[in-house]
């Protein structure tokens, strides 16, 4: 065998990175900007639910006591509390279970891009010693949940969330401040180690965890507003079978308008009212400008058509992975049509699984849609959605977030 066909033997034999991420809990060194890199890239930042734990800024990982930043003067000094309830400053660490580094062949330096992200949004990146101030981050918010927390973006977009069961103490401190500290970062001991136990991984390992995730700048902090009810507007995708909201309709994506806020709302894509879908007459539903549905074995994404360097505008990732039969059958369905019917609004389309299909068809006419064709399809006008309505089998549901 050649050296050129055993090469291609080789590559075929190796698993992508997702596999390897999945099987081996990590991917190797990858090439920047190679396809395999950005795909994981996006996949990786689709991974909203982390680890995390509730705990107080006189927590021995932050070392003596804090000093709580509550605004800057107009010179750009800091304004802190150092009195005797600074300590009781409630904190939220976020550890994600994957990271992607990324290593600049130039100067040597590594960076993360879910930091380097927050940073350009407003958080800060936690120096390798000194002041730790956690700014105010506008627009950020920590809403509790039914099963824990989740961060809230500025477009109302979940970026990261957490199932615990909080410490009384902890909700009436920050229900008094009206403000929680947040980091968010791989080095912050909540997560125990490989190989190692609960009862082996003291403090002392955390803190020195801790300290490396500094000293590497792999650490985000931010003081966010407190809120005691997750918000007011949806954050949950629902997807549709074919025909499910009558004859010849296609698969249909339920798009919380909170995703598509950042870029002038549905309407900037030329989606259009719903309020009479299931009237009388078939209603004409247009074909969304400047807008394509990417399927891939586990992932719905809105992006730009024709850019292939993944300018996406909003994301769905199924919880049930690449080996999910219905969302096989979903993606079947929208290649076999050639689009999908996005419907965004601002309302829970299926609030529990026992929804009533009257709630689903007032929640779809206080809507806006469009028809979004897949890349390399001919975005044509579909057909008229027919006015016969019909109550959906099980659908697909996931919480969005990083993809605004």
């Amino acid at each position: 065998m050649g050296k050129a066909d055993r090469n291609r033997r080789n590559r075929r034999r190796r698993p992508g990175a997702a596999e390897r991420l999945k099987q081996d809990g990590s991917t190797g060194p990858l090439r920047g900007g190679s396809a395999e890199a950005m795909e994981l890239i996006e996949q990786v930042a689709a991974e909203t639910e982390m680890p995390c734990r509730a705990t107080f800024m006189d927590d021995p990982l932050f070392g003596g006591r804090a000093a709580r930043v509550t605004g800057t003067t107009p010179e750009g000094g800091l304004i802190t509390d150092s009195g005797t309830d600074a300590d009781q400053m409630p904190v939220l660490l976020f550890e994600p279970a994957h990271t992607i580094a990324i290593k600049d062949p130039v100067t040597g330096l590594s960076h993360e891009p879910r930091i380097d992200t927050l940073v350009g949004t407003g958080w800060q990146r936690v120096p390798p010693r000194f002041i730790m101030a956690g700014l105010p981050a506008d627009g950020w918010g920590l809403c509790r949940t039914a099963a824990g927390v989740e961060l809230v973006d500025p477009y109302g977009c979940v970026y990261a969330e957490g199932r615990l069961t909080l410490d009384p103490r902890w909700v009436s401190a920050a229900v008094s401040t009206g403000a929680v500290m947040v980091f968010i970062g791989p080095n912050l001991g909540v997560r125990v180690p490989p190989g190692r136990s609960r009862e082996s991984y003291t403090d002392a390992d955390r803190i020195r965890e801790f300290r490396d995730g500094r000293e590497n700048g792999l650490l985000a902090a931010a003081t966010v507003r407190w809120h005691t009810s997750p918000p007011g507007e949806t954050a949950t995708w629902v997807l549709l079978m074919e025909d499910q909201l009558g004859p010849a309709c296609p698969p249909v994506a339920y798009v919380p308008r909170l995703n598509l806020k950042a870029h002038g709302g549905p309407q900037a894509f030329g989606f259009a009212s719903l309020d009479r879908l299931g009237a009388e007459q078939p209603m004409e539903i247009p074909v969304a400008r400047g807008l394509a549905a990417r399927i891939t074995d586990a992932d719905v994404d809105l992006v730009r058509p024709g850019d292939e360097t993944g300018v996406f505008i909003a994301g769905y990732r199924n919880p049930g992975g690449p080996d999910d039969e219905r969302f096989a059958a979903w993606r079947a369905a929208a290649a076999r049509h050639g689009h999908i019917l996005v419907i965004s609004g601002s309302r829970d389309l299926l609030p529990s699984q026992d929804t009533g299909f009257a709630h689903i068809v007032d929640v779809v006419r206080a809507s806006r849609g469009a028809f979004v064709p897949l890349p390399g399809t001919q975005p044509s006008r579909p057909p008229p959605v027919s006015r016969k309505l019909r109550p959906p089998k099980k659908a697909m549901t996931s919480r969005n977030t990083a993809s605004c």
